[in-house]
């Protein structure tokens, strides 16, 4: 029935009798299956299309969704799973048919590209992987920034450089007042030891979406390679104070503190880092510079 439709395109958990009924109504009626069908098409591409507005925009719960701490939870891979399932169930008729696609290809991209926070036996692989949907969402459209920025990313960690360069510049100049980016390319620069061009990008990050933890962190990182060791340490207690989840400000304050000699402070930040990565076993290494 309607009401039976609307509780599993809700997400709601429901028994197998409901399930069971549900499966004998869309096996008995094509009508009823292709309205199903229809709506769920028609749900997943919303909640997809509400999930890159916001990523677009800055939400700041939108940009923890991509952090390590949200790892195995539904987020981006349960999305994903829907996409998936969506673009198989969708005709090539279908107006949505291209735009599902496309954000079926980048989300597989960024579900890959998040499962290397998390310490990796198959990291080479996932990486690839990674390259290769972003690559098709390239195809499919070329000029969608969040695909652009995305691109960047995957392939700063392929160490493809002036690729990734491309990349993240065509993101700002399509995108003009997004801050992420800019923060990307700092992360760029630094990576290749550019420190005023670093400097640069995420000074731009930082007026356009000011005095996020993110940007903060990055910044910090920034400073402490020019040893501007005290402006480094206030950016990562600010960062801190913005948000105190992601374990990098703690950690680098625990090597800030740990090298003054202040060894008290420096082992107190050094366990909250412990504490904010044992669940996760995250790679430190990956985040060596800086928070996409």
């Amino acid at each position: 029935t309607p009401d039976e439709n609307q509780l599993l395109l809700s997400e709601v958990i429901v028994d197998t009798f409901i399930l069971n009924n549900l499966k004998k109504t869309l096996q008995s009626s094509q009508v009823q299956n292709d309205l199903f069908i229809e709506k769920y098409i028609l749900k997943v591409h919303y909640e997809v299309q509400e999930l890159i507005n916001a990523y677009l925009e800055g939400d700041l719960a939108e940009l923890e969704k991509r952090q390590y701490y949200y790892s195995g939870r539904r987020n981006y891979t349960f999305i994903f799973n829907h996409i998936t399932q969506a673009v198989r169930l969708i005709s090539a008729s279908h107006p949505l048919h291209q735009i599902l696609n496309v954000n079926a290809a980048y989300l597989k991209a960024v579900t890959d590209r998040l499962h290397l926070t998390i310490e990796n036996e198959k990291f080479d692989s996932v990486l690839n992987s990674a390259e290769l949907a972003i690559e098709k969402a390239i195809e499919l459209d070329p000029f969608a920034p969040y695909i652009q920025n995305e691109a960047g990313n995957i392939y700063l960690l392929k160490q493809k450089m002036a690729l990734a360069d491309s990349f993240f510049t065509m993101a700002t100049e399509f995108a003009p007042s997004w801050a992420i980016p800019w923060s990307n390319k700092s992360r760029l620069q630094l990576a290749q030891g550019n420190l005023k061009r670093a400097t640069k990008a995420i000074e731009t990050a930082d007026s356009l979406q000011p005095d996020v933890s993110f940007i903060l962190i990055n910044k910090g990182l920034i400073e402490e390679q020019k040893g501007n060791l005290l402006l480094a340490t206030e950016l990562y207690h600010k960062a801190i104070d913005k948000n105190e989840v992601h374990f990098l400000p703690h950690e680098r304050l625990g090597y800030l503190y740990n090298a003054a000699m202040e060894f008290d402070l420096a082992n107190t930040y050094f366990k909250n880092a412990y504490e904010r990565k044992k669940l996760f076993s995250i790679s430190s290494t990956y985040y060596k510079f800086g928070i996409e």
